[in-house]
């Protein structure tokens, strides 16, 4: 019984820890204007950082869902660098051969994760009046730490304990109920 206890035990604080842990993606949206044959960087921040693949999808049309994004970097001409620089801290270079508006995705993957975090690109290449790189900031903005929800795992951690104690109380009842019975 007592295995059991701590099994449950070792496994309920495991996964507060793993949950209070967020993947965190930022900016969420990235729109671009730039000219053809010239190189239009911009900087991602993504956490955790460990052992994450990098890929884009991308669309012609502004559609919604990114099952719809399903043309390659090749195949509409743009030749994008995905260049780590830092712990959560990605430069993506976007250099198009040619002109149009461009949807994509940049997709973040931890290896070994069925989670993948993505953040949105909009381009448009050769506009009259080439402006920097526009980031719309929304949903959770990340740092260059990498931070974990303490609280919540505290508070997860303070649940299991309080459940323990109740399920220990109980079995200990019960036992002396068929003691007493024996």
């Amino acid at each position: 019984m007592r295995k059991i206890i701590a099994y449950l035990l070792i496994s309920f604080l495991f996964l507060s820890l793993v949950s209070s842990a967020g993947i965190k993606i930022s900016p969420t949206k990235t729109i671009i204007e730039m000219k053809t044959e010239t190189q239009n960087c911009t900087i991602v921040y993504f956490s955790p950082d460990t052992n994450t693949t990098v890929e884009s999808r991308w669309s012609k049309e502004k559609v919604i869902g990114s099952e719809s994004y399903n043309l390659s970097s090749d195949k509409i001409k743009i030749k994008i660098d995905y260049i780590r620089l830092e712990y959560g801290k990605y430069k993506v270079c976007f250099e198009p051969s040619r002109a149009g508006y461009f949807y994509g995705v940049i997709f973040f993957q931890p290896v070994g994760s069925l989670v993948k975090m993505g953040t949105w690109v909009e381009l448009n290449v050769e506009s009259l009046t080439p402006r920097e790189t526009v980031s719309l900031v929304t949903g959770n903005v990340i740092g260059k730490e990498n931070t974990t929800n303490f609280g919540l795992g505290l508070i997860f951690f303070l649940l299991l304990v309080t459940f323990l104690l109740i399920v220990r109380r109980t079995l200990g009842r019960f036992n002396t109920l068929k003691n007493k019975h024996s």
